[in-house]
């Protein structure tokens, strides 16, 4: 292990720690500095627990993204919030078990980037790239995104212990992250997934460890139940065994080696196929292979009929099907009324395709959208 010498710092801030830093130590790696060091021992003291998760997070990762690209045949993966590069690295797990798999990382962290940039050395540009940006601005990793990857075939989405960063859930009803969320979802096209996994509030020493090192002035870290973190896979299908914690996710022999209390919960989910929403007479569904939005295989009736939504992308208009939601989802507290803040600009064009668009909420620039049953 290495603690960074303050003259190659370039410009960084070293006086306040960095998860992303404190994660590379607590994992073996190389760089952080010492106010990371510090932080992390002092965290560690509080929660030893913070270390084999950090393990299991690594291993749980690894086995999401190797059935990813073997099992289901996924080649394109989109890693928001990646990190500092470590051992078993998106792009190493995905060109292992199918080299022709494209990899684009997210992050925001200067250090990452520079880091970013060393790691791509050698390797194809074609197969892997990253982009700066940050999660608040889905519609900006998108548009990028989009240069680099065909979302019309499937894509895996990547939020590994980022979203923890995002929102407050104990507020709004955890509106904020969820909404942001969604948009990454509806932006996946039918057949991609979503990975996600976050640590719980479970564990009462986690949750002290963290208001300390909230106390020292870095980015707070919010934790939330698995009820919570299970909502963030609304409208998915997830890939057995379900939202569960990742020591359990698909366990190999290398998962024997962790705890069975690990606070941190994580799944891979699958976006269905919707099938056209328009009633048969019968009320049946139309004719076809698919699914309905609540789920429902073809030839049965759905429990309610499915609304289409219409979002307003940067300059243009889609017409969407409502993320396959169930009817659980679409009658909850919580309805799918947001779409993401930059898409705003060509709002007014959907009064063409008869929605109405309006600001709902100025503080989080978030906008309803109406939803019509065909």
């Amino acid at each position: 292990m290495e603690i960074r010498p303050k003259a190659v710092t370039g410009g960084l801030d070293v006086t306040v720690p960095v998860s992303a830093r404190i994660w590379s130590y607590w994992g073996g790696g190389k760089d952080y500095f010492q106010v990371d060091k510090a932080a992390g021992d002092e965290f560690a003291a509080l929660y030893p627990g913070i270390r084999p998760m950090a393990r299991a997070s690594r291993l749980f990762l690894g086995r999401a993204v190797s059935y990813l690209a073997g099992e289901a045949g996924v080649r394109q993966f989109l890693d928001i919030g990646a990190g500092l590069p470590s051992t078993q690295n998106t792009h190493e797990v995905a060109q292992r078990a199918a080299p022709d798999s494209r990899v684009v990382y997210v992050d925001n962290d200067p250090l990452v980037m520079s880091h970013a940039r060393a790691l791509l050395r050698g390797v194809s540009k074609d197969t892997t790239g990253y982009i700066e940006g940050d999660l608040r601005d889905p519609a900006m990793i998108l548009a990028v995104a989009r240069e680099k990857l065909d979302f019309t075939r499937p894509v895996a989405i990547m939020l590994m212990g980022i979203i923890g960063h995002i929102g407050n859930p104990a507020e709004r009803d955890d509106d904020y992250a969820l909404s942001l969320v969604d948009c990454l979802k509806e932006a996946l096209p039918a057949g991609g997934y979503l990975v996600l996994r976050d640590a719980t509030d479970t564990e009462p020493d986690h949750v002290a460890a963290l208001r300390r090192y909230a106390a020292t002035g870095a980015v707070p870290y919010r934790l939330r139940s698995p009820e919570q973190i299970t909502r963030f896979f609304d409208g998915l299908e997830p890939v057995e065994p379900g939202v569960v914690p990742v020591q359990r996710w698909r366990p190999d022999a290398s998962s024997a080696e962790l705890p069975e209390d690990i606070n941190m919960w994580g799944a891979v989910a699958r976006k269905l196929a919707v099938l056209p929403q328009a009633l048969a007479p019968n009320g049946a569904a139309p004719g076809g292979g698919g699914l309905w939005a609540d789920g429902r295989a073809a030839g049965s009736a759905p429990v309610r009929p499915a609304p289409r939504w219409f979002f307003s992308w940067p300059g243009t208009l889609v017409r969407t099907s409502s993320l396959a939601r169930s009817s659980r989802a679409l009658t909850s507290s919580r309805r799918f009324e947001h779409g993401c803040p930059a898409f705003l600009p060509a709002a007014k064009s959907a009064e063409r395709a008869k929605g109405r668009i309006w600001p709902i909420d100025n503080q989080l620039a978030r906008w309803s959208v109406t939803s019509q049953f065909l």
